[in-house]
């Protein structure tokens, strides 16, 4: 039952060609946006409402908007939840985004003075020098007051690189781990001088807004940090589901993003905001949970599309086929009818952190339609 999709790869590299508003701000394991306008068109038409309960970064949340499709959408990760309402209530034009930066940077320079770094974890200051440190803060609390998430998710998009347009020392872009072993200060001084706050947040304004989409203001946008099992939608209201259930113990969204998540008044010991399954079994139960509430709220021959990945543990029992057992699932379930799938290598760039034992070595489409009863 394979799927006749347009994909030849996930591999293939469309950071040239997407909406910039997709790079807002980084995030491991996000689905490629070709591949979601794929399914989307596929799958749905326009005013279709889609689904995204494992919502990430907003990828199919913004590409829905684009076909002019209603999105609803939720996620328990704060971070991935600030960036989609970014990319879904953008301003609508850079001059907007510009004046509204110079506004909110203006009345951060007024409460400078109150920010306290001895009250900054150790662990956060490190990567910045001081002032940078305090104007970051001053402006990053300000916007979180305000509901800024446009803003706010262009902050976080410039937090921590060794580039000239970032605000921390030499360090990773994805995940934040200080490259002071590589870039050591006494090679590279200017890497850990003072960086201008203000500049920096609007060149990376000017950059989001290169290529921008139209979205229609007509269009359903719901964006909320919700558990997916505690979502409460009317019976047969839902078009379309495409999401991608996070992938067994492989990502660590919230180690991987802990000075973003910090940024947004997130402290990094809260690890029950990612309730992601830890084993084989929490992973099937998480599957059979999910596939009932799909039941209740997708329409009759409704369609869902799920993006699965499979999970290597070289040091357990090698690859953890995902994809199969979720196929496995379906083929017991009298709700749903497996109209096929798709399965691919995805792209093996995945040494962002040395000590890491896991990683996805497939990714799979399996698209299910509800039976009409």
């Amino acid at each position: 039952m394979l799927l006749d999709l347009n994909i030849s790869t996930w591999a293939d590299d469309n950071v040239h060609t997407e909406s910039t508003l997709h790079q807002l701000s980084p995030y491991i394991g996000k689905i490629k946006s070709s591949i979601a306008r794929i399914l989307i068109q596929k799958y749905s038409k326009p005013n279709d409402t889609v689904l995204d309960p494992f919502v990430g970064s907003g990828t199919i949340a913004l590409e829905s908007l684009i076909a002019k499709r209603n999105i609803i959408c939720y996620d328990t990760n704060p971070y991935g939840v600030i960036l989609t309402k970014a990319k879904i209530n953008p301003p609508k034009s850079e001059t907007e985004a510009i004046e509204k930066a110079k506004y909110y940077l203006s009345l951060a320079k007024e409460v400078q003075d109150e920010v306290d770094l001895k009250a900054i974890p150790d662990w956060v200051k490190k990567f910045f020098h001081p002032q940078t440190l305090i104007e970051t803060l001053a402006f990053s609390k300000i916007l979180l007051q305000e509901n800024e998430y446009f803003l706010l998710s262009s902050l976080l998009g410039i937090l921590h690189h060794q580039r000239p347009g970032f605000l921390s020392y030499p360090s990773s872009h994805s995940v934040p781990y200080l490259r002071d072993k590589k870039f050591p200060s006494y090679l590279y001084p200017e890497l850990y001088e003072y960086r201008e706050l203000e500049p920096r947040i609007l060149k990376k304004i000017k950059r989001v807004y290169k290529r921008f989409p139209i979205i229609g203001n007509s269009l359903i946008k719901i964006c909320e940090q919700k558990n997916v099992l505690n979502i409460n939608l009317s019976p047969d209201s839902i078009d379309t589901i495409i999401t991608s259930p996070p992938y067994m113990d492989t990502l660590d969204y919230y180690r991987d993003n802990r000075i973003r998540l910090w940024f947004c008044g997130i402290e990094y010991e809260n690890k029950e905001l990612y309730p992601n399954p830890k084993n084989l079994q929490e992973f099937k139960d998480l599957i059979v949970n999910v596939l009932d509430i799909f039941n209740k709220i997708l329409k009759p021959e409704g369609k869902c599309v799920l993006i699965i990945g499979d999970v290597n543990r070289s040091c357990v029992n090698g690859i953890i086929n995902t994809g199969k057992i979720v196929i496995d699932i379906l083929q017991r379930n009298e709700d749903f009818v497996i109209e096929g799938y798709l399965k691919d290598k995805i792209h093996k760039q995945i040494s962002y952190r040395s000590n890491i034992n896991t990683k996805e070595k497939e990714e799979w489409i399996i698209v299910i339609r509800k039976k009409r009863i």
